[in-house]
């Protein structure tokens, strides 16, 4: 059994070094077959982060896990993914705060799921920041998200109510909406000048 110091040890790996997410699908409507995924796919998001997809089948519905990228467990990128080609060891741009990563790396992914058609999203695990990313990103988009809960404990809607500047940005029902505008400015390898993203840091207490 893990004492407290354990605990927090953990909790802070897994809020601010190796934050995840894993999500299932709620359910599909049709979409452009041209951009339908018919099989797995992997590829790196503009934050660095590595998404994977695994299309629907007889027995599991669609679904999605992402983490930060990382060349040493991530796994060989395809020849298409991004990467450093001077590097033996492709390492994708990544934004240098971990809670931009996974503000603009949920916004990414949403926009992708509405794109396969998801008419919901049911969040299974993940760190508590990159969950609220995710509920939050559904709700802007008009999306129903399960399996996690805004409550006083976790201030969820305060949260939202703080950010919801930066997150009208990746609302794709408004007609000026742009995919290519939103997820360009996410990209932030060395050398680039990048904005952090001011969210209010999660605390044990929030937990």
């Amino acid at each position: 059994m893990s004492n407290p110091s354990q605990e927090a040890g953990l909790h802070f790996l897994r809020e601010n070094r190796y934050p995840f997410l894993r999500i299932t699908s709620l359910g599909t409507k049709p979409v452009d077959p041209e951009v339908f995924f018919t099989t797995y796919e992997k590829n790196v998001s503009f934050t660095g982060w590595l998404v994977k997809y695994w299309p629907a089948d007889s027995i599991s519905p669609a679904a999605v896990a992402c983490a930060p990228f990382d060349p040493y467990e991530s796994g060989e990128l395809d020849a298409d993914m991004t990467g450093d080609p001077g590097s033996d060891i492709a390492v994708p741009p990544s934004d240098r705060s971990i809670a931009t990563q996974c503000f603009k790396t949920a916004g990414e992914v949403v926009l992708m799921v509405l794109e396969q058609g998801w008419t919901g999203v049911k969040i299974i695990e993940g760190s508590e920041l990159m969950k609220w990313c995710m509920w939050a990103m559904c709700r802007v988009n008009g999306l129903n998200c399960e399996g996690y809960e805004p409550t006083d404990d976790n201030d969820a809607m305060g949260r939202y109510n703080r950010s919801e500047s930066l997150l009208q940005a990746y609302d794709q029902r408004q007609p000026t909406f742009d995919a290519s505008l939103v997820l360009s400015a996410s990209s932030g390898g060395d050398g680039d000048e990048v904005i952090p993203f001011d969210f209010p840091e999660i605390t044990d207490e929030d937990i």
